[in-house]
């Protein structure tokens, strides 16, 4: 029996992992299938998508409560749209079409649906909820599989299933022994779309993760945490998806320019079954790292410039939100080093960042996700985190020489830093021995203060996909402090010779003067300190196998 997932990834893309790990557990993963959107470039997707689902016995239909769109975006009416025409092919061909309804999501009317689509609403459903009923709800529906298709197979994963499919030979290969090896995978089914990119990266394969199994045990380090043992199977990157973007950037006096379009790559890491990140993509590339010596406001730390090369590696496009802090305690619980607090955060919001936490708790964060998923999370260093954030430029921002209260989330009606801290006020115009008084950067606009933290992506992306690279909350990252480069690190790598205890803070934050949020800002924590209250947060780096 070969199986099709079709969904949604804003939609359902986390409940879709858990969804295909089960199925695949008891079919055995050549046999069921989510990749089928992925279609290589210059190909006609809608015959492509027919070619591959004639391969198929069944298609289940995972819907959630934006599966359709909204009202103004409904989705599913476009004729080009790749969830549309799965479902409608695998209809036309009388190929058996299950609906799985996410958490009570109501199945759609039919007067809400193309006339093509309109027989789904007819079709009995099976329930699945993310919750404590996911189990025995799947259990459920791979009995009405079994018996829809006439087969009570119960292969699990690694197990010999040729005896449970018969007539499929089984090209069985030993896995690679290490746990990011880029050596190409055994053959998977022949129903399977690999994206356009996997040919030429052999590591990027699979929309989920397969998590680690046989593992003996795990050596955690400051830096992330590697695997001690060889495991029985590796964990696979998530497919490679793009995007466009609009590219904003400003003149000198804070006017826009008119705005590029650009394409970013990224991948989802879901984190449990109600929520995920998007990790861009960032090529690997030469960049001078630190401050020219007329920047305005330039601080000696900055320098001297250097020549930094950096491996690719990917980032997650906002900083660590409250949602995505929570879900991690959920499927997590257990400490790696240390307990972690559910809810670190001043001002209160699912899409606003977590902001009151240490160096040692962004460290424990990583750790978790890093052992729940099987790749290797950690903090960004100070290289990779500068790189990132100046995208190809070398103005002092990177959206160009100055900024405005339109493009960030900072304080922009003058002094160094305001706002409250435990109770006190801690508004002042000196900031690290250096006066700001304008709240203005250079030949720029006054800005605006708001008082608080904004939802991530809230402001224009640079030209990788991130948000909020200035502003909003400081960003942990790997280093030790040093108070200049002059021992420089050519090759991205973390600075790890200086204080164990003082750790590298870089963006600024909404209450800090522009000029602290510039690209090549430096400052320093002590790495148990929870911060400014609600000023200090997290972005995350993801380490990719080699191509």
């Amino acid at each position: 029996m070969r199986i099709v997932l079709s969904y949604r990834r804003l939609d359902a893309g986390a409940i879709a992992g858990r969804i295909f790990d089960k199925l695949a557990k008891h079919y055995g993963e050549t046999n069921v299938f989510m990749d089928i959107d992925s279609i290589p470039f210059g190909v006609d997707f809608r015959e492509h998508i027919r070619k591959e689902l004639d391969k198929c016995d069944v298609l289940l239909a995972i819907i959630g409560p934006h599966w359709a769109g909204d009202r103004k975006h409904a989705r599913i009416n476009a004729e080009t749209d790749l969830v549309r025409i799965e479902i409608e092919t695998a209809l036309q061909r009388n190929i058996p079409v299950i609906p799985i309804l996410v958490d009570e999501t109501a199945m759609p009317e039919p007067e809400n649906l193309p006339e093509s689509l309109r027989p789904l609403a007819f079709r009995n459903a099976a329930p699945v909820d993310s919750g404590r009923d996911f189990h025995p709800h799947m259990d459920r529906l791979i009995r009405d599989l079994n018996d829809l298709c006439g087969t009570s197979a119960t292969a699990s994963l690694g197990g010999n299933v040729a005896s449970a499919f018969p007539g499929q030979s089984q090209n069985k290969k030993e896995p690679p022994s290490g746990i990011f090896s880029s050596e190409a995978p055994a053959q998977r089914g022949s129903a399977q779309v690999q994206a356009s990119s996997t040919a030429e990266n052999p590591t990027w394969l699979s929309r989920r993760t397969i998590l680690w199994a046989g593992l003996g045990g795990i050596g955690l380090a400051s830096a992330g945490i590697v695997a001690a043992v060889a495991p029985i199977y590796r964990p696979r990157m998530p497919t490679r998806q793009r995007t466009a973007i609009e590219l904003i950037t400003v003149n000198s006096l804070g006017k826009r320019n008119k705005p590029d379009q650009q394409t970013i790559e990224f991948f989802i890491q879901p984190i449990g079954a109600d929520s995920s990140l998007q990790m861009a993509l960032i090529p690997a590339g030469d960049f001078i790292m630190g401050s020219p010596f007329d920047e305005p406001k330039r601080r000696p730390n900055e320098g001297p410039q250097h020549l930094v090369t950096v491996p690719r590696f990917a980032m997650s496009r906002t900083s660590i939100t409250q949602a995505q802090w929570a879900a991690l305690l959920r499927s997590a619980p257990e400490k790696i080093k240390r307990d972690l607090p559910y809810a670190p955060s001043f001002f209160q919001g699912v899409t606003l960042p977590v902001e009151s936490i240490s160096w040692l708790q962004a460290v424990e964060f990583c750790d978790r996700l890093s052992k729940l998923t099987g790749l290797r999370y950690r903090l960004p260093t100070e290289a990779e985190w500068e790189y990132a954030c100046r995208a190809g430029t070398m103005s002092p921002f990177h959206f160009g020489p100055t900024i405005t209260g339109e493009l960030a989330n900072y304080c922009g009606t003058g002094g160094a830093v305001r706002g409250m801290n435990s109770g006190q006020d801690i508004s002042s115009i000196q900031y690290d021995d250096t006066t700001y008084e304008a709240g203005s950067y250079a030949e720029g606009p006054i800005g605006v203060f708001r008082n608080t933290t904004t939802p991530v992506g809230s402001f224009p992306p640079n030209s990788f996909g991130l948000y909020d690279m200035h502003g909003n909350v400081w960003e942990h990252c790997l280093d030790t402090w040093r108070e200049h480069y002059g021992d420089v690190l050519a090759d991205g790598r973390a600075y790890l010779d200086g204080r164990q205890d003082l750790r590298v803070l870089r963006g600024g934050s909404w209450s800090h003067h522009p000029a602290i949020c510039r690209s090549a800002y430096r400052d320093v924590m002590i790495w148990d300190t929870a911060g400014w209250q609600g000023r200090v947060g997290l972005r995350i780096v993801c380490e990719l196998p080699d191509e």
